[in-house]
């Protein structure tokens, strides 16, 4: 993935080219159209990987965000027509994206993940994040399972198993650290 160009297509909310270009997802040419509290919510297909597919919800008709009750319930009902998923949700004016994907485990509730970004703020998390679902060209789709896809989507999305990947590889690096002090009395000094 080429960032300079990943961000400008972020900050451009061109998100077909995105994941065409820079993330080597296939182009998804079907919409999906969902009911949420009473309204026929139409999403637009950008790109699919595998069976994963991705999808635009455009704003409200004042042109605001859809609100996070209502943004899941328009997950709740896209999941009845495309299982593995993520949504982008964009305000009218362009300046607002929620990124939103959810983690679905046996017997636990799901677990809404969203990543807002504003495009007054940079957009190296987001941009971290698309790095981990990007594909190479070598990557051959008749060889790629809807697991493997989704689970690219929960390694970049998942919160809680970054925060553990971070505090177990800080505890590694501290461990280490710790080895190399010499010079204090005892090992509870070093900690």
């Amino acid at each position: 993935m080429n960032k300079e160009r990943a961000r400008k297509k972020i900050e451009a909310f061109d998100f077909a080219s995105l994941f065409a270009d820079e993330l080597l997802w296939n182009r998804l040419r079907a919409g999906a159209t969902v009911d949420a509290d009473g309204r026929a919510i139409e999403l637009k297909g950008i790109a699919e990987k595998s069976g994963v597919q991705v999808f635009h919800c455009p704003p409200l008709d004042d042109g605001r965000l859809p609100p996070y009750a209502l943004r899941q319930k328009i997950e709740r009902a896209l999941t009845r027509q495309a299982r593995e998923h993520l949504v982008i949700y964009t305000d009218a004016g362009n300046t607002a994206q929620v990124w939103q994907w959810v983690a679905r485990e046996p017997g636990k509730p799901a677990a809404y993940r969203e990543l807002v970004w504003h495009k007054s703020q940079a957009s190296e998390l987001l941009l971290e994040k698309l790095g981990l679902i990007a594909f190479r060209l070598e990557d051959d789709d008749t060889l790629l399972t809807v697991i493997e896809v989704a689970g690219k989507l929960r390694d970049a999305f998942d919160r809680e198993k970054l925060t553990k990947r971070f505090y177990d590889n800080f505890k590694l690096a501290r461990d280490a650290f710790a080895g190399f002090i010499k010079g204090l009395p005892d090992a509870a000094s070093q900690s």
